[in-house]
């Protein structure tokens, strides 16, 4: 998913986009506060990412966004 963002965007994927790809992949695992996905992979990944800033192009990461991307798609291939 990460390099369908890249490619559909033509450039590096925004933090959201990593975090919507992180949700979409781990989020029904039964973890601890402390091994929540989504802060290992900013913690690990917070050189390479230099904005956290929302662009337009951002997908939801709401539940609700994450349940539609997952029923519908996240439209990367178009």
């Amino acid at each position: 998913m990460v390099l369908g963002f890249a490619e559909k965007y033509k450039r590096m994927p925004t933090w959201t986009m990593i975090e919507h790809c992180v949700q979409r992949n781990f989020g029904g695992l039964d973890h601890a506060a402390d091994k929540e996905p989504v802060n290992v992979f900013m913690r690990e990944l917070y050189t390479v990412l230099d904005t956290q800033e929302r662009t337009e192009d951002d997908p939801d990461c709401t539940p609700v966004g994450l349940i539609h991307a997952c029923l519908h798609g996240d439209d990367l291939n178009r």
